[in-house]
Order: C-alpha cells, then sequence, then structure tokens
C-alpha cells in the first residue's frame, strides 16, 4: 500500500534540509511513498525534485518571510485548500520552523505531521512551543546535539544521522587512492575554504580573528568564502568585516555556488569553525572529494567528528586554536590529507543509505497510523 505524504518546503534553496529530504524521496521505494513538494519556485530545488519525477506544488512564495501578516494568511489558505484536495497521508514538514503553519493544517484537515528538526535555531524555537508540539507524532533530529536541545516528548524524539549516497562512498575511495599522484602543496601558498551561509554561528566571523592571530605564519595562504548571507546586506557586513580588518587583499567571495565538487577541487583545505553546527553535511562533501578539514569540537559538527575519528579538531569559539589548527594543516599537509581520506571511507561506509532510509521508513510507516516514534541511528557499528 502507497502512503501519499506533502512535503512543507518554505526556502527551495539548496541547504542542508533540501538535501536530505532528496535523498529520502529519490531512495525510498515509490510503491511504498507517494511524495508531493510544496516549496517555491526558481530556488534550485525545485528543478531537482522534477528531474527525479517529484510533482511540485508551487504555492509558496520565495518571499514568504518578508511578506505580510494579510498575504502571509492568503498563502496559508492556499496552501490549505491544496491540501484539502489531495488529502494526503502525512504532512512532512521539513523546515521545524513551518510547523506554525503546518499545525493549523494538520489540525483543520486532520492531518498527522513528521517534522524534521534540523538546527539549533528550530531546535530551540519549537522547544517552548506545546501547542505545536502536539500535533506531530515524530520530530527527526539530525545530531545527539540538536535532540538534546530540542524539548520534546521523548517517545516522539528521533536521532538520526544523515545516510551516504553508494555513489559518494565510492567516489571517497576512488579520491583516497588517488592521493598518491597529487602535488604537494607548499604552507606559504595555501589555499583554505569557508563553505555555507554567511553567519555568527557557522564561525565566519571567527575565521577573521583567527586569521589576524596567525601573525607571521603563512603569510601567503588565502580564504576562499563560498557562500552568502541570509540577506544581502548580510554578506556586506562579512565583507566590511574583512576589509575593517586588513584583510581585503587575503580573502577571495565566491557567492552562492551549487557545483561543490568544483568549489572544493579548488582548495587545499576545508574549514567548518561553526560555534554551535548541528551536523554539518559540508563534512560529508570534504570527504566524498578528499578535501580535509579542520573542525570545531562543539555541537553535532564535534560529535560526529569524535565519532568518527575525523578532522583536525580545535576547541569552539577559539580564534587562537583555530589560527594553530590551521597552521598544523598547512605545514603537516600530506600526512592530514592522507589520514583524512582513510577516515572518510570508514565514516561514509558505515552511514550506509540502505539503512538510513530503512529508518526513515519506519518514521514515516509509524506516522501515518498516527503513533509516536523514537528512533535513533548513528550509523552501522
Amino acid at each position: 500500500m502507497s502512503h501519499s505524504i506533502a512535503v512543507i518546503e518554505p526556502s527551495g534553496r539548496l541547504y542542508g534540509s533540501e538535501y536530505c529530504l532528496l535523498d529520502i524521496v529519490e531512495g525510498l521505494p515509490t510503491q511504498d511513498f507517494d511524495w508531493r513538494v510544496f516549496l517555491p519556485s526558481g530556488q534550485g530545488f525545485d528543478k531537482l525534485l522534477q528531474r527525479i519525477d517529484i510533482p511540485c506544488e508551487h504555492l509558496i512564495p520565495a518571499t514568504l518571510g518578508t511578506m505580510s501578516a494579510l498575504k502571509k494568511v492568503f498563502v496559508y489558505l492556499r496552501v490549505m485548500n491544496r491540501l484539502r484536495q489531495l488529502r494526503p497521508d502525512l504532512l512532512y514538514i521539513n523546515q521545524a520552523g513551518s510547523l506554525r503553519a503546518g499545525a493549523i493544517y494538520a489540525k483543520w484537515l486532520g492531518l498527522p505531521v513528521v517534522c524534521q528538526v534540523q538546527t539549533l535555531e528550530d531546535a530551540r524555537w519549537l522547544s517552548g512551543r506545546k501547542e505545536l508540539q502536539n500535533v506531530v507524532h515524530a520530530f527527526i533530529c539530525n545530531s545527539i546535539f540538536i535532540a538534546e536541545q530540542t524539548a520534546v516528548d521523548p517517545q516522539k524524539k528521533c536521532m538520526l544521522y544523515q545516510g551516504m549516497q553508494p555513489a559518494r562512498t565510492e567516489n571517497a575511495r576512488k579520491n583516497a587512492e588517488r592521493l598518491t599522484t597529487k602535488t604537494k602543496v607548499t604552507s606559504d601558498s595555501f589555499t583554505f575554504g569557508i563553505l555555507g551561509r554567511i553567519a555568527k554561528s557557522k564561525g565566519h566571523y571567527l575565521l577573521i580573528d583567527a586569521v589576524k592571530q596567525l601573525g607571521d605564519r603563512l603569510p601567503d595562504s588565502r580564504f576562499v568564502v563560498i557562500g552568502e548571507g541570509l540577506t544581502p546586506d548580510d554578506t556586506k557586513a562579512y565583507q566590511h568585516a574583512v576589509a575593517e580588518a586588513g584583510l581585503t587583499q587575503r580573502f577571495v567571495f565566491r557567492g552562492y555556488q551549487t557545483n561543490i565538487e568544483e568549489e572544493l577541487s579548488a582548495i587545499d583545505g576545508l574549514l567548518i569553525p561553526s560555534l554551535a553546527e548541528p551536523l554539518g553535511r559540508v563534512l560529508f562533501d570534504a570527504a566524498e572529494f578528499g578535501v580535509p578539514v579542520v573542525i570545531s569540537d562543539g555541537g553535532g559538527l564535534g560529535e560526529v567528528g569524535k565519532r568518527f575519528n575525523i578532522g583536525i579538531s580545535f576547541a569552539t569559539e577559539q580564534p587562537g586554536k583555530l589560527a594553530d589548527a590551521m597552521v598544523d594543516l598547512a605545514q603537516n599537509f600530506d600526512r592530514h590529507r592522507t589520514d583524512f581520506a582513510t577516515a572518510a571511507v570508514s565514516m561514509m561506509e558505515r552511514l550506509k543509505m540502505d539503512s538510513y532510509l530503512d529508518v526513515v521508513a519506519k518514521i514515516l510507516e509509524s506516522g501515518t497510523q498516527r503513533n509516536p516514534c523514537a528512533l535513533v541511528w548513528q550509523g552501522d557499528d
């Protein structure tokens, strides 16, 4: 029996939660789950869904967050009317921040709900809203860190790391094998990258402080910023901060990019200095393409780093420690690159997509039956 699932995806941009959803809708058997995604058009995610024949309902404007309350009401009414016509077996909220509207749909139409919780902001916002939690049958958190920050009924709380596509694991193996043919990188000309949305929580401003603390170490190194702020003003503010620190000549801004392999191939090491990263999809990107990382030891990112013994760890929110870790990576690059590649293959082999999808299917099946669910999966042992 196939279960029809309607997904509320408010941004449509290609970040962690969207890629996670893509793995789910593409990987689960079509004879068991029939998907329909409500999202903005033209933001990138809808094109990927359409390529794999997932129907998209473009009823959510990309500008929803900046619309007046009255205009938002009209959007919610359009979505609810369409859901009333479809009568899905389950409503899947892909970002917990959309649960306020999702709860209205669920109550008025009598729909069971499964909700993803992938960011610290969503975890904390959700924790104080018991009235919204009541309509949800399972919350899916992407790390122990996020699960601990999400104050909901333990019988409804699931914790799943992300599954890895077999092709990604194979890429990691091939890149590990090719390491011996790579040209040695000199520490003086080292290129670091930082990938993701520009924000204080992602450690971008910490990086500025760390570069200032490098002193005369790695004088010719440069820093490539791949991504942009939530708003154009956020991006401009960061560029201004770089300029104020006298570092304009050392920073390169690439903006929002979708070809991650191409971006990573142009750098020597990836920095993930987040202050409280929930999981850190960029770690998996680096693992696939063999780019060694420096990662903070806090949040879900530090949790995953410790579990799989991967990357060069530094104390969260300590710019001096980040600077030391960058010097270590650059000056001992060949050893770190080899160690990282070995750990990357091991990690990805344990994060088997089939195992991950089996757990997701159980959660969704339980949701369609209106039963609470609490499952944990941290990869295969």
